[in-house]
């Protein structure tokens, strides 16, 4: 009859209502969810920047640090060059002072004999 026809109709139409309210309530969770992953990656875009930069100022000091090590290295090549050119000059004038006094012991051994 067309009161059961009207009747079937109003409750397929409360069903279509009560799914199309279930599908919004989805529709609003999945909005809510995009959100949370939205402001998360948003953090985690900002947490690789601070990691990069992190990283090229980690990168910068290593430059800075192996130059000084360098300067270093060659500080002390200097000082030990210094130090054995020092050594020569010494040993040099004990040897140059040995053959003065073997001249000398020389000279005079020369004068007693002649």
């Amino acid at each position: 009859t067309l009161s059961e026809s009207v009747q079937s109709l109003n409750l397929e139409y409360v069903g279509v209502i009560e799914r199309l309210g279930s599908v919004e309530d989805e529709l609003e969770a999945g909005k809510e969810r995009v959100e949370i992953v939205s402001v998360e990656l948003r953090e985690k875009s900002e947490l690789v920047l601070r990691l990069e930069e992190r990283e090229r100022e980690a990168l910068r000091l290593k430059g800075i640090a192996e130059e000084k090590i360098k300067g270093l290295e060659e500080e002390n090549l200097y000082g030990k060059v210094r130090n054995l050119e020092e050594e020569v000059e010494r040993k040099s004038a004990s040897l140059t002072e040995t053959i003065l006094k073997k001249n000398e012991a020389i000279e005079s051994a020369k004068a007693k004999i002649g």
